[in-house]
């Protein structure tokens, strides 16, 4: 009483594309009588068998209809025993004080004295949170009613949430999943018989965005910079998407192509011949657009899982991040329990990924060169690196079989994209034994091979 039921119900039936029936309205209808006057006349007792045997016909009927029934409803064992079986129960939260508010001039025959309204609602407290769902507006209804659980901690708790008892595939797109995914197996446990990882969900949409993009550029070729060398157009995996345009040394005054080409949230970036990049219209966007991604972003993230799932239990262990780039690989590592220490040379990429990760992630970032940085970090039980195209520099290798001469049965997982610099480093690596390796294709229909090397040392 005093939820907001008549309120929200109708708008709930409408999102839902379902019709809305209401308890106490048919009731009246079949007595031509209001809920007071029933009360008043023929007392509580009898309006409660009324509203019994009008909750069970509404129940009973088809098409499927958002129905609401007033808290007093569920006093009767019979109603509740048919909502269960029947029927998906929602309680809108509220506190006595906001429903109170809502009821205290209305005249209702419950809700004349505030003592007995506080009683009232103290006693059938119960009885509201033994409902299936809460939700205290629109759009947490229509979560609820999907069977949508927001709340701290849920991920940990998927698989008590998660209906039934039988098989579940998960669907994720790759940041999701590079975050959580590991999070809801473990949770879930065996009844995970698959995992699908998709695109971002702005991806599509971005797609047409860029056509439109490039169908404006070929008629403003003029407001580019005078001495352009290069002009890129990149997506990133937000779906925001960047025009990089390099060369020249005179400064470039992007607003006017933003304006001529009219197409909203793009980023304009220049980039002067022996500079660094800077956006100079257009959205600023938070992700560092030309940080390094990989352009099979779907299989990159199985690269990191097995990586993660090659590297054993992480958890309370330091383990080195080499090569970080934005963070997601450290995410999954921290994730699982490391203690992270993720190094890359490209400022912008760690500082969105020092955002993205939040506070309270045991991950240190350091920006730099590895073979710079090594010194820096305390000594690891397990290491990740993932290099550029060129493989480790000398340093770094050297470092790392120091290392693994040291630490008997440490794993090291080498993530690659030329599988001639693999082969030169793992020379140099004469500490750590090849105990597994895999080749992905990331690039199909080219000669290129992403590799994971696990290595063991001896």
């Amino acid at each position: 009483m005093g939820a907001g039921k008549s309120t929200l119900g109708p708008e709930l039936a409408e999102r839902l594309g379902r019709s809305f029936v209401s308890v106490d309205e048919v009731v009246e209808e079949r007595t031509g009588a209001s809920v007071a006057e029933l009360f008043a006349v023929r007392g509580e007792a009898a309006f409660r068998e009324l509203e019994e045997r009008a909750a069970l016909d509404v129940l009973a009927r088809r098409p499927l209809s958002v129905i609401e029934l007033g808290g007093g409803g569920l006093g009767s064992a019979t109603t509740r025993e048919r909502l269960e079986e029947s029927a998906f129960t929602l309680h809108l939260e509220t506190t006595p004080e906001e429903a109170w508010e809502r009821v205290a001039s209305s005249g209702r025959p419950l809700a004349r004295d505030r003592g007995q309204f506080q009683a009232l609602f103290d006693e059938r407290r119960a009885l509201y949170e033994s409902a299936a769902g809460s939700a205290r507006n629109l759009d947490g209804a229509v979560l609820a009613a999907a069977g949508v659980h927001v709340s701290g901690g849920a991920i940990d708790r998927v698989g008590e949430l998660v209906p039934g008892e039988g098989t579940v595939e998960l669907v994720a797109d790759e940041h999701v999943e590079t975050l959580l995914g590991q999070r809801v197996r473990d949770a879930l446990g065996a009844r995970v018989t698959g995992s699908h990882v998709v695109p971002a969900g702005e991806r599509a949409k971005s797609v047409a965005v860029a056509e439109r993009l490039w169908s404006a550029l070929r008629n403003h070729l003029g407001l580019l910079p005078a001495a352009l060398e290069e002009l890129v157009l990149r997506e990133d995996r937000a779906g925001g998407l960047h025009l990089v345009a390099a060369g020249g040394a005179e400064p470039w005054d992007a607003a006017p192509l933003a304006a001529a080409a009219g197409v909203a949230g793009v980023a304009y970036w220049w980039r002067p011949r022996g500079g660094a990049a800077r956006i100079v219209a257009g959205a600023r966007t938070g992700f560092p657009a030309l940080a390094f991604e990989q352009v099979n972003p779907e299989l990159a993230v199985r690269i990191r899982q097995d990586a993660l799932q090659d590297l054993g239990d992480v958890g309370g262990k330091i383990v080195w991040d080499l090569y970080g780039g934005v963070g997601d690989a450290a995410r999954l590592l921290a994730a699982g329990g490391a203690r992270v220490f993720s190094v890359d040379r490209d400022r912008s990429a760690i500082e969105w990924a020092r955002g993205w990760a939040g506070a309270g992630t045991d991950i240190t970032w350091f920006e730099g060169l590895v073979e710079e940085t090594l010194h820096r970090l305390p000594e690891p039980d397990a290491v990740l690196v993932n290099p550029p195209r060129a493989g480790l520099v000398a340093r770094v290798s050297a470092a790392l079989q120091a290392w693994g001469e040291s630490r008997p049965g440490a794993r090291l997982c080498y993530v690659s994209c030329d599988p001639a610099t693999l082969a030169r480093d793992l020379t140099r690596l004469p500490a750590f034994a090849l105990a597994k390796v895999r080749a992905y294709d990331l690039f199909p229909q080219t000669s290129h091979v992403e590799t994971l090397a696990v290595l063991q040392a001896a």
